[in-house]
């Protein structure tokens, strides 16, 4: 897995905290991989949509986001109410 050099500060992800869905305004992604608060994986998907927290459990999630090649573009940290 490569890291690549975008910094999670630059990551816009609204809304947040959310009920249903987040968009990711300024950054081109393939999939995602969220993890709850115990590091456990909830959900992994190829995706470059908003992304679906409306299954989910109030808590507040970790989300990866890959480009290609399965780079490591950043983490953000997502509140389900």
């Amino acid at each position: 897995m490569n890291i690549a050099s975008v910094h999670q500060s630059n990551i816009v992800a609204y809304p947040n905290p959310t009920y249903n869905k987040v968009r990711i305004a300024n950054l081109v992604f393939n999939s995602i991989r969220i993890k709850n608060q115990l590091g456990q994986v909830v959900s992994e998907e190829y995706t470059n949509e908003d992304i679906d927290f409306s299954f989910l459990p109030s808590g507040i999630y970790s989300v990866a986001l890959y480009g290609n090649k399965d780079d490591l573009l950043g983490v953000i940290k997502i509140t389900k109410y």
